[in-house]
């Protein structure tokens, strides 16, 4: 099995064979510094050494691939700092979908709204894996929090 390692500011995570992120849920142990996440198909367990700014945000499930900072930390996709409103696949380093791509405009409240409740649903197409959040007013937490991300 390959091993990636994948630096998260002054954390580190650990991730064994991962195909898809499909499930995350977040742990607290005896330390609050530390934060033990059960990730993807198979749910191995990563630890971050640093909970990683968002932890305890209703961000909380973004933050492991997503930064949330100005000037964040490299995860394996881009921040979302400053997301409402802004160009959809704005970040030139990301290897966004087509179908992101052809899209194009700006994420609004109600597309963000959209893509959360199922992104495949909304976007045909699409390479993003995260089960979709259900939850109307969980989706409204996460996108007023978003909004206060602006740059």
């Amino acid at each position: 099995m390959k091993r990636v390692l994948i630096a998260l500011g002054a954390g580190i995570v650990t991730a064994v064979g991962i195909v898809g992120i499909l499930a995350v849920q977040a742990q607290r142990g005896p330390d609050p510094q530390v934060e033990h996440r059960t990730l993807g198909p198979a749910n191995e367990t990563f630890t971050f050494a640093v909970a990683p700014t968002g932890h305890a945000s209703p961000a909380n499930d973004c933050v492991v691939c997503h930064s949330l900072e100005k000037d964040g930390a490299m995860r394996s996709a881009p921040s979302l700092r400053g997301i409402v409103g802004a160009p959809k696949a704005r970040s030139a380093w990301f290897g966004y979908s087509v179908a992101l791509r052809k899209k194009g405009g700006v994420w609004s409240e109600k597309e963000l709204d959209a893509y959360l409740a199922g992104p495949r649903g909304f976007l045909p197409g699409t390479t993003k894996i995260f089960p979709p959040i259900e939850d109307k007013a969980r989706r409204q937490k996460l996108i007023a929090y978003l909004k206060t991300l602006g740059d």
